[in-house]
């Protein structure tokens, strides 16, 4: 890590020439100032970071010595390198018994300031790694032990901006972390099951480090919760909530990242209405044999439980009794996909591999009874497109794939042949119409936009309402104003 280096001389050559020969050394450091005064000096180290001073020791006013102190209280951590000329041995002494080891008499010869610096950044590195080793030990006592310890060293301040993850993803995330020379930057380890990574709000480490995991395919799945905390009880709870919905990777198939201030408590008690509003739903489209709006629903609740984080193994419990349920209620013979379905539905990786048992449970449904869909390939097309308008990937070939199970081309040439009209538009069509509606009751144009599939298309929504109406959305919605 590149160390912000200060040089302070009241004589502007002598400081401008150790400036200049520490640029010709190829030592990662930073020559942030170079100032000729040393009340300056403090002025700096009083309102940023500075890991290395040069410092003259015999200045008027504030003499180095002084200056020294002053640091030293307010940045303790600080390397200083003295230099020092005739009749400065007075003030040498004093130097060394605040224990100051790096002394250059001037003129300052380059090996001997290329020397002082280097051991400066290796008293630095190693004052970094025995800092983060206490922090690490005073997060995962206070974590681990879930009560308030000891206070906390100085070198922990709050705000922290923190990233908990499941430790499955620890080894991965830690390695990268050395790849990419951020361990400087970035505090990593885990208790338990949970890992965690921290830094300061205005790092921007995290943002690189996952952007180059999810671009390089490294993290295949799992929750990732980020939030800044600001106290110790927070940061408990942080990492309480945080292992409470590692289970909810289940609802996605790719890596996902949350605020983690959004997470509610693992305990919580679930109100019922969700699903059993859906188990009624499900049950009474069942019974009518309208068997696509009941896959729609099927789908609709399996999002819903997505986006409200619904306790997995709950829902697990549900989905099962709600198959039971079907078998019993319609003496279904089961087939192989439901073969120990109950164990089944316990060890399903993920949330996908559920649904799919309900839809084919509607399937089997299907070919057993007498109330078998009762509607056209058409029909139910036009009760998708009702539906899943809103929706950019609405296609043939998503229907086909989700919930009709018919090869898209033949979907495309039934609907033809008993509508009349091609597929596209009427999907256009009826978006169309439901974009004059928004427009109508004061929606802006690209929330209709949005709101009828075309969040990522809003030059070709213009293009296609023109073509639909004769007129653009802007100018269909001055007219509808004028006509007021």
């Amino acid at each position: 890590m590149i160390k912000r280096i200060l040089i302070v001389d009241d004589e502007p050559l002598i400081a401008n020439g150790v400036s200049g020969l520490i640029r010709q050394l190829e030592l990662p450091l930073d020559i942030v100032h170079t100032v000729f005064s040393s009340e300056q000096a403090l002025t700096i180290c009083q309102s940023e970071k500075i890991d290395i001073v040069v410092t003259d020791i015999n200045m008027p006013g504030l003499n180095g010595i002084e200056l020294i102190k002053k640091i030293k209280s307010c940045q303790p951590d600080s390397q200083m390198i003295i230099l020092t000329g005739f009749g400065s041995f007075d003030y040498a002494k004093e130097a060394m018994s605040l224990g100051l080891r790096f002394f250059l008499e001037k003129p300052v010869e380059r090996v001997k300031l290329e020397q002082a610096l280097s051991e400066s950044i290796e008293l630095l590195d190693q004052r970094d790694i025995e800092n983060r080793l206490w922090i690490k030990r005073c997060i995962e006592r206070s974590v681990s032990l879930r009560e308030d310890i000891d206070p906390w060293p100085n070198v922990i301040s709050f705000p922290l901006k923190i990233i908990t993850f499941h430790s499955d993803s620890y080894q991965l995330i830690s390695q990268t972390v050395k790849e990419n020379k951020l361990s400087s930057h970035l505090i990593t380890g885990y208790v338990k099951d949970t890992g965690y990574l921290i830094t300061t709000p205005k790092n921007q480490n995290f943002e690189e480090l996952f952007e180059q995991l999810k671009q390089n395919n490294q993290l295949n799945k799992g929750l990732f919760f980020y939030q800044t905390i600001n106290s110790q009880q927070e940061l408990q709870t942080c990492f309480e909530l945080s292992r409470g919905n590692f289970d909810k990777s289940y609802y996605f198939d790719s890596p996902q990242f949350f605020n983690g201030t959004h997470l509610k408590i693992k305990d919580v008690v679930y109100s019922n209405e969700q699903f059993s509003g859906f188990k009624d739903q499900f049950l009474h489209l069942l019974a009518q044999g309208e068997l696509t709006k009941c896959k729609i629903t099927v789908k609709g609740f399996f999002e819903q439980c997505r986006l409200t984080f619904y306790p997995v193994q709950l829902l697990q419990l549900q989905v099962n009794d709600l198959l039971n349920l079907l078998f019993e209620k319609y003496s279904l013979k089961k087939d192989s996909v439901f073969d120990d379905y109950s164990l089944k539905v316990i060890l399903l990786s993920d949330c996908r591999e559920l649904q799919y048992l309900l839809i084919h449970g509607i399937e089997l449904f299907e070919k057993q009874t007498c109330l078998s869909e009762n509607t056209s390939i058409a029909q139910n097309v036009n009760i998708i497109i009702e539906s899943y308008y809103s929706q950019e990937h609405l296609s043939l070939k998503w229907i086909s794939n989700n919930l009709l199970f018919l090869n898209p081309e033949y979907i495309g040439k039934i609907y033809y042949k008993e509508t009349g009209e091609r597929f596209n538009s009427k999907l256009a069509a009826y978006r169309m119409e439901k974009a004059i509606d928004l427009l109508k009751k004061g929606y802006r144009v690209y929330e209709a936009a949005n709101l009828t599939g075309y969040s990522n298309a809003p030059e070709y929504f213009v293009q296609t309402f023109k073509k639909y109406t004769g007129k653009t959305p802007k100018q269909f919605v001055k007219q509808a104003e004028t006509a007021k």
